[in-house]
């Protein structure tokens, strides 16, 4: 059986990233499995990332289409599985899976229309060059942020009644590429030598009023893959240009991919297609119900319990997740906050250790000072972009592990803000920490409360608990006895079965 797997967001080899994949690699044990996305990921490199064994699949990259045009890439296999999150691919293969973490809502209310209808003018009023032929998805390549390109790469540009300068640099994407030539409108306006390997070369054009197109041929001999060329993001010398690029690919790069990639109006049709939609979890499942009043089946996110395990507990309480700004972010704060305030009564001997990786943009490293500052004089140690193996000992350990996404939130406005399931939640789990986590989103149906964990809604009771814990450590040994017992609910082996029992009814048709 053929089978495809849609991910444009494969190279950034997250927990998403490891939930698709973890499905394909099961599935490439019987059959030919493919993975679809935008950039030309090697298979070693994400095999070694995310710690899974990738052999038996096919990578392809294909070039960047808005979702809505991927559908007849999906037509060619008996089995199409789109896990890429709020993509919505049309599925037309003989059998579709869709993999939801969180549902998009569909447009509804006349303040939703008007956004949808304002992303797609905000990016026609900035008048950017967009992707149109043989151009790839973007990666870090000798240092620099660019997009892969094909032999044949172009890219649309927008109406503009004067002359306008567009500004890229290239670079060869392998050592047989020795040149490339540019072209508007088909007509050759520059020719770049390429011969430095690794090097990227400015190039700078100028399209006069009307030029619709702006083209790329790479020169040199074959590459053995697809990418002949790495270009940076085309710029065109505009205020407009200039003022989206600060806003949007600066201040809120979230919200610049939306705006990029806006989502269809018809979502919920088109999810509606799909003969299986898998929710990460049953917060996530009651979501879908109620966006797009349509049935789900649950299918846990995969965890490696197995490489966790407890030894040497020391008096720390660990909170694991990436430092990033914005109201959906971990908590550190009001954790830290929490915790001084124990201190501040009289908890001594104890420590708080947050870990997790930073993010680039001015905003969340101002997010990332203002949590070391908060740390300040108190026992508290922020462990940022450690490797896995020193998280791997944090775990370990750690005697009480928090969780405190969705504190403050209001769930009935902003579902999305809440952990969707918590994975490092059960990471702590396998460890052989004692879960104190928010009774919201998924991490509710991690533990049941007083026999594998605690679970807090206020800040009086994430302090009662642990201090309960902390008191009394025959509670917090068997707290954490059975939450170690209770994490491997979670492993892969369960998601695999979990894979196969809902594939069967769905796959009992095809040959």
């Amino acid at each position: 059986m053929k089978i495809g797997l849609y991910d444009r967001w494969l190279s950034t080899m997250g927990g998403g990233e490891r939930y698709a994949l973890t499905i394909a690699a099961h599935l490439a044990k019987a059959h030919a499995v493919t993975v679809l996305s935008h950039t030309a990921v090697r298979a070693g490199d994400i095999a070694a990332r995310l710690r899974l064994d990738l052999s038996g699949i096919d990578f392809c990259a294909v070039p960047l289409r808005p979702p809505a045009e991927l559908g007849q890439a999906a037509a060619q296999y008996d089995l199409f599985i789109n896990a890429s999150h709020q993509n919505f691919v049309p599925p037309l293969a003989r059998r579709n899976a869709l993999v939801v973490f969180f549902p998009a809502r569909p447009p509804s209310g006349i303040v939703r229309r008007i956004r949808r209808a304002t992303a797609p003018r905000i990016e026609r009023w900035a008048r950017l060059p967009r992707p149109a032929e043989g151009v790839y998805g973007s990666e870090t390549v000798f240092d620099v942020h660019a997009h892969g390109l094909g032999q044949t790469a172009a890219f649309d540009l927008p109406a503009w009644p004067r002359p306008v300068t567009v500004r890229m640099a290239l670079a060869a994407a392998a050592p047989s590429v020795t040149g490339a030539e540019l072209r508007l409108d088909e007509k050759t306006v520059d020719e770049i030598a390429l011969s430095e390997s690794g090097r990227f070369y400015a190039v700078t054009v100028t399209a006069p009023a009307g030029a619709r197109t702006l083209s790329i041929h790479a020169r040199g001999s074959r590459t053995g893959g697809p990418l002949w060329l790495y270009a940076t993001p085309p710029q065109t010398d505009h205020l407009r240009g200039r003022l989206f690029r600060r806003l949007f690919d600066q201040t809120w790069p979230n919200l610049g991919d939306r705006i990029r990639n806006s989502l269809p109006p018809n979502l919920g049709a088109i999810a509606a297609g799909y003969d299986l939609i898998w929710a990460i979890s049953a917060f996530t499942q009651r979501w879908i119900a109620a966006y797009w009043d349509l049935p789900s089946t649950i299918l846990y996110p995969p965890v490696d319990v197995r490489r966790f395990a407890p030894h040497s507990k020391r008096p720390q309480i660990l909170s694991v997740g990436r430092f990033f700004a914005h109201n959906h972010n971990k908590k550190h704060l009001l954790m830290i906050e929490q915790f001084r305030e124990m201190v501040d009564a009289g908890l001594t001997g104890w420590e708080l250790h947050l870990a997790g990786g930073s993010t680039a943009g001015a905003q969340h490293q101002d997010y990332l000072r203002r949590v070391h500052a908060a740390a300040q004089g108190y026992p508290i140690h922020v462990h940022v972009d450690i490797a896995h193996s020193r998280l791997v000992d944090l775990y370990g350990s750690s005697s009480i592990y928090w969780h405190a996404s969705g504190y403050g939130e209001d769930e009935a406005r902003h579902p999305a803000r809440f952990e969707h399931f918590g994975i490092t939640a059960v990471e702590a789990m396998a460890a052989g920490c004692a879960p104190v986590l928010i009774g919201r989103g998924g991490l509710a149906e991690l533990v049941r409360h007083g026999e594998d964990g605690y679970l807090w809604y206020t800040t009086d009771e994430l302090r009662g608990h642990t201090l309960r814990l902390i008191q009394d450590s025959t509670l917090r040994s068997r707290i954490a006895q059975a939450a170690l017992v209770s994490s491997r609910r979670f492993d892969v082996a369960a998601f695999e079965a979990g894979v196969d029992r809902s594939l069967a009814p769905l796959l009992s048709g095809i040959a």
